[in-house]
């Protein structure tokens, strides 16, 4: 059964509110990370924002709780 409720995030050359909010949403649901994912659409694609999320939210992108899609 995939997830029940998905947060999705739309980003245009923003990476500093998501380094502000981000983290913290993540923080906020995680107990309840089985039932809940976070997908942020980065459109444009935002500068260092993978790069970002690689090294701070690693281990949140590898188990599927954060996703990350890039829109030319």
């Amino acid at each position: 059964m995939g997830k029940k409720l998905s947060f999705c995030i739309t980003c245009m050359h923003r990476l500093y509110q998501l380094k502000q909010t981000l983290p913290q949403n993540l923080s906020d649901n995680g107990r309840n990370k089985k039932e809940i994912e976070f997908i942020v659409a980065d459109i444009g694609p935002t500068p260092g924002l993978l790069e970002w999320a690689r090294s701070k939210l690693g281990k949140h992108l590898e188990s599927g709780y954060l996703k990350i899609y890039q829109c030319p």
